[in-house]
């Protein structure tokens, strides 16, 4: 991917990265958008989560939002695969598919938002900061559409 860029990185391209056959990767993938994705959510699960979660753990809510929510800008402009994707050669790729909303992308940034915050607002919640009428989907929605214009 980074020696051709997103943009120019075709299903071939993957599957030869691979060592796998086109046919293999549409068995798994419908898309480049949804392999793409998926490697983006891997990758973040399997980096920058686990330091951020680290650094929220026990903190009041109005902490945790605040060091989660810089702790995932830092650790993003630290990490080369994550600049790639946002601000690199996958730019305009990555702002294409967060404005369709439910891109595979979109998609899976939701489901790391949602991994990553519900037991602070569960707890939040519980502790009367939060209206119980709010839920962690509709909160969550605000989040990330107020992260993605801060990113």
């Amino acid at each position: 991917m980074f020696r051709l860029g997103l943009d120019q990185t075709s299903m071939d391209d993957i599957a030869g990265e691979a060592g796998i056959s086109r046919r293999t990767l549409y068995r798994c993938f419908a898309s480049r958008d949804e392999v793409f994705a998926a490697a983006f959510y891997w990758h973040i699960m399997n980096s920058a989560f686990t330091e951020a979660l680290a650094r929220t753990k026990g903190l009041p809510f109005d902490r945790a939002m605040l060091h989660g929510t810089l702790a995932s800008i830092e650790l993003g402009r630290r990490d080369r695969l994550i600049m790639e994707f946002m601000w690199g050669s996958g730019s305009a790729w990555y702002q294409r598919q967060m404005l369709l909303g439910d891109s595979p992308l979109a998609r899976a940034v939701k489901k790391i938002n949602a991994a990553f915050w519900t037991d602070i607002l569960d707890r939040a919640r519980s502790d009367g900061i939060l209206n119980p009428k709010l839920s962690n989907s509709d909160i969550l929605e605000w989040y990330f559409s107020a992260q993605y214009h801060l990113i």
